[in-house]
């Protein structure tokens, strides 16, 4: 777990640490919490007549280049708030949005159709969870399990811009441009807090995700069906992130058994147990009974210590002016990681790792962790994150690193 000083520390540096994560996307909780910050201000409403204006070059497009496109919209408008849809992309999408958000989602291409063989999974009953996935063979780190772009999306300012009335109908009505197959895998997700059908699984299944535009104004929640059947492991064996293509990517980020379930996690992993449970009790209306928090009470304490220690060793490694660091805290700090089998956040603790390795002059511990944290940064970020590219290039030369030796030079 990266400290925001050190991020600012790296950022000043040239190396940037997020990767290519849409802006405004939720490392942490990647799902939408009512404990949340739901809304960002609203600007002011279009002075023109939105029942008569025609927002963005697909509200204006002539009907041969709607089609042509596989854009529909803007119908069922309540004020600058509208449905667009495409029958085509990634099996069907439908979007409420304003008409500039609208222009830009228009523009990203259709990946998800480019997708080839066998999925290495199958979805069943999961003893106490419901539907969830299951490996059907042995998938290997770093393999890629599923990718889709969403299908249902929604402004985040919309819950606030609209009457509760208003919200469900345009959410109705956004659900029935959806083809069939589509609208049945929406329909099919579980809602957690009651009420309308529609708004419920938005609500709890959610991510946060940005298209872009300024002030927060490309902020979205998008819906996808089938990334919702998998369940949460305080310790997963999955990975997933959102390029800015709108694809959600899922990888491995260990070795996986046939037979064994599928899992991300709803939340921060370096939260301790009490924390954790309270929070996914608060968010998402149940307790957790994942193996890790199935452990005996003195496992339990054992495990928050190690989460505690965790923190104490960044704050120290992560300051290069900290005359306390020392080789013997990185090489515990990576051990506890792995005890904690933080498996799906081992990029930020093999960064930390070869930097300090670097900053004492171990070349080549500096170069292991590295390529490790090169590895690891594909999977939780993508291949073009900044981080990635800075690590590859630290293992080719850890010499000519500008960390070489730092901290022997106090």
């Amino acid at each position: 777990m990266l400290s925001p000083l050190f991020l600012v520390l790296l950022v000043g540096l040239g190396l940037a640490v997020s990767g290519p994560e849409p802006a405004g996307f939720c490392v942490w909780n990647p799902f939408l919490s009512l404990k949340d910050d739901l809304c960002w201000p609203a600007p002011p409403h279009h002075t023109s007549d939105p029942g008569t204006s025609k927002p963005g070059n697909i509200a204006a497009s002539s009907p041969d280049t709607s089609n042509q496109t596989g854009w529909d919209g803007p119908r069922h408008c309540i004020r600058e708030w509208c449905v667009y849809s495409n029958r085509q992309f990634s099996g069907g999408i439908v979007v409420i949005t304003n008409s500039e958000n609208a222009e830009r989602i228009s523009q990203l291409p259709d990946i998800t159709t480019s997708r080839t063989g066998a999925p290495p999974f199958y979805a069943t009953e999961v003893p106490g969870k419901g539907v969830g996935l299951v490996a059907n063979r042995t998938i290997r780190r770093g393999e890629p399990i599923m990718m889709w772009q969403p299908t249902f999306m929604i402004h985040r300012r919309l819950t606030e811009a609209l009457s509760p009335e208003e919200l469900q109908r345009i959410l109705d009505a956004a659900l029935l441009k959806l083809p069939a197959a589509r609208r049945r895998a929406f329909s099919r997700q579980l809602g957690q807090f009651g009420g309308h059908r529609v708004s419920d699984i938005l609500l709890t299944n959610s991510f946060q995700m940005d298209v872009g535009g300024e002030n927060h104004e490309g902020h979205h929640l998008g819906n996808f069906p089938d990334v919702s059947r998998f369940n949460h492991d305080c310790r997963p064996n999955v990975a997933f992130r959102i390029d800015n293509q709108l694809a959600h990517h899922t990888h491995a980020v260990r070795d996986i058994a046939a037979g064994e379930e599928l899992t991300l996690s709803y939340m921060n992993p370096f939260e301790t147990y009490a924390v954790r449970q309270q929070h996914i009790l608060d968010s998402w209306g149940f307790k957790c009974t994942c193996r890790h928090c199935s452990m005996s009470e003195k496992e339990i304490e054992e495990s928050d210590a190690r989460l505690n220690e965790i923190d104490e060793l960044s704050a120290e490694l992560e300051n290069f002016a900290s005359t306390k660091a020392s080789v013997r805290m990185v090489k515990r700090f990576i051990e506890l990681h792995e005890k904690e089998r933080l498996d799906a956040k081992m990029h930020g603790a093999h960064v930390v790792a070869a930097l300090n390795y670097n900053l004492f002059g171990d070349a080549k511990n500096a170069r292991k962790h590295a390529r490790l944290a090169a590895e690891t940064g594909i999977v939780e970020f993508g291949p073009e994150a900044g981080d990635v590219k800075a690590m590859e290039e630290l293992a080719r030369n850890p010499e000519k690193h500008f960390t070489w030796r730092k901290r022997l030079r106090r």
